[in-house]
C-alpha cells in the first residue's frame, strides 16, 4: 500500500515539472490544452508563468500571509472554471491580475468585519499606522487606478511591466506592431501619472516605474503552493467536494463569491440595457403603438403549415406567503429609499423638516446610512443602484463640512451619525480617499470621551449619557468593521460606562448612572454590550428578552426609535427570541408606510402621527430609522423570481412604457415582471425596440480623450 501511494505521488511530482515544450505555449494553447485534454501540465505551466504576479498582487494588498495564499489560490480556481469563457485567452496575465485585485479587496473588507465579530474583539493598533498610510494606501491607490485604465493600456502595462516580458514578447501575445505597443506603453504610463495625480499623490515617473517592476527571482512562486493549487483547480473544476481539503476552504469561498459576483453582473448589465433603451425610445415606441394595433396574442408569425398553437397556459401559481412578505418588504425598501433621494438639496444635503432639530450634518448622515445598507454606494454604477450620485454628493458634503481637529460638528449625536455614515462607505468600498476623513473622525471620538466615566455626552469631555454613547459605540463599530484603528482603552472604558448603568440585575440600563432603567436606554445598553462583544447568553440579556415576550406585542403609542435599538440588539444575538421579534416588527413597519392616499409626495416615506420621536427629527428622520430596522430584518432574505404568467398585448405595452417612467420604484417592479415570462416579452422587445442610429464615433472618441485633458473646463 505504501508503496502504490509513494509511486501515487512521484507520478504526481512528475507531472509538475517543467516539461519541454509547454515553456514556450502561448496561453492560449496551454488554455486550450487544459480545457480540452484536461492535461494538468498545461494548467501547471499557467500557474507557473503567472503565479508571481498574482502574488505579488495578493501580498501588496493584503496583511496577512495566510489570507494572501488563500487569496493566490482562489484566483487559480476562477481561472480554472472559467477557462472555456475567456474573451481573450491570450491575456490570462491581465485576466488574472483583474482577478486577484477584487479578491484581495473583498479579503480585506471580510477580514475586517471577521475581527469585528469575533467574541474578544479588543484588537491592538497597527504599530505604525504612518506606515501604513505611507506604503500601503500607496500601493492600494496604484492598484485602484491601474484597475481603472481601459484595457488597450492595462495589458501592455501587466504584461511589461509586472510580468517583465520584453516588448516583443508583449507586441506578440498581443498582436500589436511594435511601435503600437511601445506607444500604448507611454500612453498608459501617463495617464497612470496623471490619474494618481489628480487623487493627490505626486509622483516622479522613475518612481512610477520602481512600483510597477515586475517580481524579482527571489519572488518567484512558492512550491508549495504550485501543487495544492494546481489539483485544488482540478477539483474545484469538477466541483468536487473535497477541493477545501486541498488548500483552503476560504479560498473556494472567496472564488465561489468572485465567480456570484460575475454572474450577477451580467444580469445587471443586461438590465441596465433593457432599461437605458427603453428611456430613450419609450416615447417614440408608444406613439408607434397608439398608431399601429398590436395583435390580442404577442407571440412570434408561424406560417400556414405550422403546428396548431398551444393550449393556454395554466393558470398562475399561487406565491407562497414568505415570497409575498419579502417583496412587499424589497418595494418598500425601494419606495422609501426613492422618497429619502427626493428630499435633497442642491448643495447634496439634507434637513430635518418638520421637527425641532435643524442638524443637516445628521440628516444627511441618517440618510445615507440607509442608502449604504442597500448597497447605494458611490461607486455603484448600474440601472439597479440608481443613486451614486445622490450617495456621492452626500459624502461631500459631510466630508467637506469636517474641520481640522477630525469633528464634522460640535454635535456629538449628530458627529458619531455621520462618522458611521463615512466608515461605512468607506467599508463598502475600500475607497482611499474616504480613509483618512474616517480615521480622523474616529480619532475626535476617541478624544472626545470622558476620560473618568468612559461615556459621551452632548460635548467632548462631558460626564456621559447612555443615548449619546450608544451612537459613538455604534460609530467605533463601523470603523472597527471597515479595518479602521480604535484604540482598545477606549472600548475599555466604553464598557466600564455600560457598568455604571447597568441595573442590579443587568436587565436594565439608565440614561446617567443612579437614575432607573427605561424601555430605549435598556435596548440600547444591551446593543452596545453586544456590539463591545458581550455574551449572547448573558444573565440579564436573557431576562429582558424573555421580558420582551410577556408585554404586549408592540402595543401602545408607536416609537421607531425604541424599535430600531430592539431589532438591531435582538438581530445580533439570534435564537429563538429573534425568530419572535423579527415577523411582528416587520409587518408594523410595512403596515405602517404611507402609501400616498393624502398626499402623493408622501408616497414611500414613514409618518409622523402617534410617533415619540416625530418631535425631534421629523417624517426624514422616521423614515431613515424604519428603512434602517426593515433592512436589518431582510438581511437575510432571498428576493425570489416573480411567476410566470400570461401577458396580453395592452399589458406588455403598458410595462414597456413603465420602463420609462421617473417612478423607479414602478419602473423596477414593470422590469422584473417583464423578465419572469420571456414567453411574451422577447417577442414584444424583438419587435417594439427599433436600430439606434448610427453614432457619430469620431466626436464620441474626441469625447473619451477630453475627459482625460489637464484643463476642468474641457473635461466638463
Amino acid at each position: 500500500m505504501a508503496t502504490a501511494q509513494l509511486e501515487n505521488l512521484l507520478k504526481h511530482l512528475y507531472s509538475l515539472m517543467p516539461v519541454q515544450g509547454t515553456e514556450t505555449l502561448t496561453d492560449a494553447e496551454l488554455l486550450r490544452r487544459f480545457t480540452t485534454r484536461g492535461e494538468e501540465v498545461a494548467f501547471a505551466a499557467l500557474v507557473r508563468r503567472h503565479g508571481p504576479l498574482v502574488l505579488q498582487v495578493c501580498q501588496r494588498l493584503l496583511h496577512d500571509p495566510n489570507t494572501a495564499e488563500d487569496v493566490f489560490q482562489a484566483a487559480f480556481l476562477i481561472l480554472a472554471r472559467k477557462a472555456n469563457s475567456l474573451r481573450k485567452p491570450e491575456a490570462v496575465g491581465s485576466f488574472l491580475y483583474g482577478v486577484a485585485y477584487r479578491l484581495a479587496r473583498r479579503a480585506r473588507v471580510e477580514v475586517a468585519r471577521q475581527q469585528f465579530h469575533e467574541k474578544h474583539h479588543l484588537v491592538p493598533p497597527p504599530a505604525d499606522p504612518l506606515a501604513e498610510v505611507s506604503g500601503r494606501e500607496l500601493l492600494a491607490l496604484l492598484e485602484d487606478e491601474l484597475n481603472r485604465l481601459p484595457s488597450k493600456y492595462r495589458l501592455p502595462l501587466v504584461l511589461c511591466c509586472l510580468q517583465g516580458r520584453t516588448r516583443d514578447e508583449a507586441a506578440g501575445q498581443l498582436g500589436l506592431a511594435l511601435r503600437t505597443l511601445q506607444r500604448r506603453l507611454e500612453q498608459g504610463r501617463a495617464l497612470l501619472h496623471a490619474r494618481l495625480t489628480r487623487r493627490g499623490l505626486t509622483l516622479a515617473m522613475p518612481l512610477l516605474g520602481t512600483l510597477l517592476a515586475p517580481p524579482s527571482s527571489s519572488a518567484a512562486l512558492p512550491i508549495r503552493l504550485l501543487t495544492p493549487t494546481v489539483r485544488a483547480a482540478f477539483a474545484f473544476t469538477a466541483r468536487s467536494a473535497g477541493v477545501a481539503g486541498l488548500r483552503s476552504a476560504r479560498a473556494v469561498a472567496l472564488a465561489e463569491g468572485i465567480l456570484r459576483t460575475m454572474f450577477v453582473t451580467k444580469l445587471k448589465i443586461a438590465a441596465s440595457l433593457m432599461l437605458t433603451l427603453t428611456l430613450l425610445t419609450a416615447g417614440m415606441c408608444t406613439l408607434a403603438a397608439r398608431t399601429e394595433p398590436v395583435s390580442e396574442a404577442v407571440v412570434p408569425m408561424q406560417p400556414a403549415h405550422a403546428r396548431p398553437p398551444r393550449a393556454a397556459p395554466p393558470a398562475p401559481p399561487v406565491v407562497p406567503a414568505e415570497a409575498v412578505r419579502i417583496i412587499k418588504t424589497d418595494d418598500a425598501i425601494a419606495a422609501g429609499l426613492q422618497w429619502l433621494v427626493r428630499q435633497q438639496k442642491r448643495d447634496g444635503r439634507w434637513r430635518l423638516e418638520g421637527g425641532s432639530q435643524r442638524n443637516d450634518i445628521a440628516a444627511t448622515a441618517f440618510v445615507l446610512l440607509p442608502l449604504l445598507g442597500a448597497g447605494q454606494t458611490h461607486k455603484t454604477t448600474d440601472a439597479l443602484h440608481p443613486y451614486a450620485r445622490a450617495v456621492e454628493r452626500g459624502l461631500k458634503f459631510l466630508v467637506g463640512k469636517q474641520g481640522a481637529d477630525g469633528a464634522f460638528t460640535s454635535d456629538m449625536y449628530a458627529h458619531a451619525l455621520a462618522t458611521r455614515a463615512v466608515c461605512e462607505a468607506y467599508g463598502a468600498t475600500v475607497d482611499p480617499a474616504l480613509k483618512v476623513p474616517a480615521q480622523r473622525a474616529i480619532d475626535f471620538i476617541v478624544k472626545a470621551q470622558d476620560k473618568q466615566g468612559g461615556g459621551w455626552r452632548y460635548a467632548p469631555g462631558q460626564a456621559g449619557d447612555m443615548s449619546s454613547t450608544s451612537y459613538q459605540i455604534r460609530a467605533l463599530a463601523s470603523a472597527r468593521a471597515a479595518g479602521l484603528t480604535v484604540p482598545k482603552e477606549t472600548l475599555t472604558r466604553a464598557g466600564k460606562f455600560l457598568d455604571s448603568v447597568v441595573s442590579a440585575d443587568g436587565s436594565g440600563y439608565s440614561y446617567t448612572p443612579g437614575n432607573g432603567a427605561t424601555p430605549t436606554m435598556t435596548a440600547a445598553g444591551h446593543l452596545c454590550r453586544l456590539e463591545l462583544g458581550g455574551k449572547t447568553n448573558d444573565k440579564g440579556l436573557v431576562q429582558w428578552t424573555a421580558s420582551l415576550r410577556r408585554l404586549t406585542p408592540l402595543g401602545g403609542k408607536s416609537d421607531l426609535y425604541y424599535y430600531h435599538y430592539v431589532t438591531l440588539a435582538l438581530r445580533l444575538r439570534g435564537d429563538d427570541d429573534w425568530d419572535f421579534w423579527e415577523p411582528k416588527i416587520r409587518k408594523i413597519l410595512l403596515d405602517k408606510q404611507d402609501q400616498g392616499q393624502k398626499q402623493a409626495a408622501d408616497r414611500g416615506s414613514w409618518p409622523t402621527t402617534g410617533e415619540q420621536m416625530a418631535a425631534v427629527g421629523g417624517r426624514l428622520m422616521m423614515t431613515s430609522l424604519a428603512l434602517l430596522t426593515l433592512q436589518t430584518c431582510a438581511r437575510t432574505d432571498k428576493l425570489p423570481p416573480l411567476p410566470a404568467r400570461e401577458l396580453k398585448a395592452r399589458e406588455l405595452a403598458k410595462l414597456y412604457d413603465t420602463l420609462g417612467d421617473k417612478d423607479f420604484v414602478e419602473a423596477r417592479r414593470a422590469l422584473r415582471t417583464l423578465a419572469s415570462s420571456p414567453r411574451y416579452s422577447l417577442p414584444f422587445l424583438s419587435k417594439t425596440l427599433r436600430p439606434v442610429p448610427p453614432l457619430d464615433t469620431p466626436r464620441i472618441e474626441r469625447w473619451i480623450a477630453d475627459l482625460d485633458a489637464d484643463e476642468f473646463v474641457v473635461r466638463q
